[in-house]
């Protein structure tokens, strides 16, 4: 079974000491996806011929001249968008911080035209990935991790003359490779202890890049390729419709279920959200070793959400975790909920340590089967 400890230390140690010692890497801290879109966008316009050749195996048509013609920045919303002499367009999808979810790929390619290419670059890829490609209705997007771009600025530095351009290739492509080495260890599988995900042992990765100020970011693409695993095994086996919305879900369709990632004092953070009707949720959230399944009321719904818990409860088909055997439930003694504000009440147990991703995502799973099971009594309550 992994932890997130550092596995093969000495090779773990000298990729941070090439991000402790890179200049670029020091700069690139000011504005992560900023900076390296910056600093593509400059190469590719300084050496349109050199890193034509190397992005045209991203081309549908890397025939004839693919010398770039010209690089837009934040052109129709797209961090890059590279064109060719030969008439193909590249639109790059940058993702340092973050990762994507396919629905906001399916947006920024809907009204994709026959000469241009999609492609995600991103630190690590996305769970829902096939084999370097993501589909997203009639278009694919290829996938690029930072680790494989470090290969294409050799390939692009190795025919440069200039030799300060030369040497800031060498330390970007160097400290990009170990960025891309550093994040490809965030990666585990479901049979991991879920409680590496929010108590991070001594001497872990994590600790390790809190100086270079980027635990953080690992820590928060740990929780969003959480946040994509529950997706898949929700895609798999509950049939209502499911997405990963970013941060809000203020206009979220009644009968769909939203996920949504965050990362708040230095934890992690994942709600899995049924709208019950505009404004009313039913969610269940993780965060740290909690787990709770909690009434939200939003949208001038407000503080009415109150009585829909009341009568959830009383009948027993919310605020149940039986799932988790002897496990102690929270508030304790008279206190029947905690609250955020006047529109959030919820209850909660402690995860054991013993615990998997597997069983974390098993309990999610179950819980929203169990809306939709109950899903007639569960609307009678709300129209009490």
């Amino acid at each position: 079974m992994k932890n997130n400890t550092i596995q093969n230390g000495s090779t773990m140690e000298a990729h941070i000491e090439t991000l402790r010692s890179s200049p670029l890497f020091q700069l690139s801290l000011t504005s992560k996806e900023l900076f390296h879109s910056n600093f593509l966008a400059w190469l590719f316009e300084m050496y349109r011929k050199e890193s034509g050749q190397a992005l045209s195996r991203f081309l549908k048509d890397g025939t004839d001249n693919v010398a770039i013609e010209g690089v837009l920045r934040e052109h129709n919303h797209h961090d890059l968008t590279i064109s060719f002499k030969n008439g193909q367009e590249l639109i790059i999808e940058n993702k340092v911080k973050s990762l994507p979810y396919i629905e906001q790929l399916a947006m920024y390619s809907e009204d994709a035209k026959a000469n241009q290419n999609f492609l995600l670059l991103s630190l690590v890829p996305p769970p829902f990935a096939r084999e370097g490609k993501i589909q997203t209705g009639s278009v694919v997007w290829s996938t690029l991790t930072y680790s494989d771009l470090a290969a294409i600025i050799e390939q692009i530095g190795s025919s440069i003359k200039n030799e300060y351009h030369r040497a800031m290739l060498s330390d970007y492509a160097a400290f990009i490779a170990s960025l891309g080495s550093i994040f490809a260890s965030d990666a585990y599988d479901e049979n991991e202890l879920f409680a590496d995900f929010h108590s991070p042992s001594e001497g872990s990765l994590f600790e390790k890049l809190r100086p270079l100020r980027m635990g953080d970011i690992y820590q928060k693409l740990r929780y969003e390729s959480f946040a994509g695993h529950i997706r898949e095994a929700l895609m798999q086996k509950y049939s209502g419709p499911v997405s990963l919305s970013g941060s809000h879900i203020e206009d979220g369709q009644v009968g769909h279920t939203y996920i949504i990632h965050g990362f708040t004092h230095t934890t992690g953070l994942v709600s899995v959200s049924y709208v019950l009707a505009k404004g009313l949720y039913l969610t269940v959230q993780i965060q740290g070793d909690s787990y709770r399944q909690m009434v939200q009321g939003y949208a001038g719904y407000g503080s009415a959400s109150r009585a829909v818990a009341e009568g959830l409860k009383e009948k027993h088909l919310w605020f149940d975790f039986s799932n988790f055997a002897a496990a102690k439930e929270y508030p304790r003694g008279a206190k029947v909920f905690n609250t955020y504000t006047s529109v959030d009440y919820y209850r909660s147990v402690k995860l054991a340590p013993a615990f998997t991703v597997k069983d974390v995502i098993g309990f999610v799973v179950l819980d929203m089967e169990r809306i939709e099971k109950s899903n007639k009594q569960i609307t009678a309550v709300v129209h009490e």
